[in-house]
């Protein structure tokens, strides 16, 4: 269900909310797909790309103090 179709009210009767049990394998092995996924690799390449320009920058700064 998308998130703009979710109820968030809490329910209208006396029923008592029970927790969801998830398997930590099943878990697990859905965490392996996402990370070796086209999606998430390349999520972690925009990251190491922009914290590249950042450290160069801080590293420009600092050359420019020491002068």
């Amino acid at each position: 269900m998308p998130n703009d179709q979710v109820d968030y009210s809490p329910p209208k009767d006396n029923t008592k909310l029970q927790g969801v049990k998830y398997s930590l394998p099943a878990l697990l092995a859905e965490l392996k797909i996402e990370r070796t996924s086209s999606i998430f690799s390349k999520e972690l390449l925009d990251q190491l790309e922009i914290s590249k320009i950042f450290t160069e920058r801080k590293k420009a700064r600092e050359r420019n103090k020491k002068s």
